[in-house]
């Protein structure tokens, strides 16, 4: 199944061992007392969301991989790491379809090795499904591990003049996840994780990873 922009949210807040956060009447969409609620504020504390416009976040939207590229991206600059890197895209066919918004974000994600491509296309505008999620984010943990973390000055930084990660693509249609759904992506607002990890262990290990080459 695709992975929706609040679903890769809390999954990222996850690994940072949900810090505590104080409630911001900051989006339409994202009231009180939710499962993601916590994790959206955070993101958007942290500048890792801005939203899709119009005081909406998108919560049930699903994500593309541009989207995912962007967030990635705000992310590891959060971390602390260098974010500078811009990947040649001129051998991907498709690379005219990716948003200008998006553009350095997925030169980056390339450049990282977050993103392969799926033979000579990038698909930025396709909707990332739960198993390629799964496989970028184990890659992004490895390249966290491997780089030397850099000591954070101004603590959580907000990327300078970073556009909104999907201003071009219209809200998706909001649908309703059932309990199971939710503790199959380990989203459930009720289950405290006893390590940030884990919720990428369970990724990884139930779902089907990409070929490489194809994230």
């Amino acid at each position: 199944g695709n992975i929706t922009r609040s679903e890769f949210v809390q999954v990222l807040y996850s690994m940072e061992g949900k810090p505590e956060v104080s409630y911001v009447d900051k989006f339409r969409d994202v009231p009180k007392g939710q499962w993601y609620t916590n994790a959206i504020i955070w993101a958007a504390e942290t500048g890792i969301v801005t939203g899709k416009g119009n005081d909406y976040f998108d919560v049930y939207g699903n994500a593309t991989r541009q989207e995912l590229a962007t967030m990635f991206r705000k992310y590891t600059k959060y971390k602390g790491r260098d974010v500078s890197g811009q990947a040649d895209l001129s051998a991907f066919v498709d690379q005219n379809l990716i948003s200008p918004w998006a553009l350095e974000n997925m030169c980056w994600a390339v450049d990282y090795g977050l993103i392969s491509g799926k033979g000579e296309r990038l698909d930025p505008t396709g909707l990332a499904r739960r198993s390629e999620c799964a496989a970028m984010l184990k890659k992004l943990h490895e390249k966290l591990q491997q780089t030397e973390n850099v000591q954070q000055t101004d603590g959580a930084q907000k990327p300078e003049d970073v556009p909104q990660e999907g201003q071009e693509g219209k809200e998706e249609q909001a649908e309703t996840f059932s309990t199971e759904e939710q503790e199959q992506i380990g989203v459930q607002s009720s289950e405290e994780l006893q390590e940030p990890m884990e919720e990428i262990t369970i990724w990884t290990e139930e779902l089907t990873p990409t070929q490489n080459g194809t994230t």
